[in-house]
């Protein structure tokens, strides 16, 4: 089982850095449905909202705001 700080709320860059490069990483995105974040967050950097490891993979899922 591989140990991975966890990076739900860091920036995706962050994110990849905190995990590092000896780890395999699979990004995934999602587009939030919420109009109100869509708003608050326009333009800003995909976020990650969900991290499992699956496989020995570390599966990171962002949320791109609009």
């Amino acid at each position: 089982m591989l140990n991975i700080p966890l990076v739900i709320g860091y920036n995706l860059e962050k994110a990849m850095q905190i995990i590092g490069s000896d780890n395999e990483v699979i990004v995934e995105t999602t587009l939030t449905i919420y109009d109100d974040k869509k708003d608050e967050r326009q333009g800003n950097q995909p976020v990650v909202v969900r991290q499992v490891i699956l496989d020995n993979k570390v599966v990171l899922t962002t949320s791109v705001f609009g």
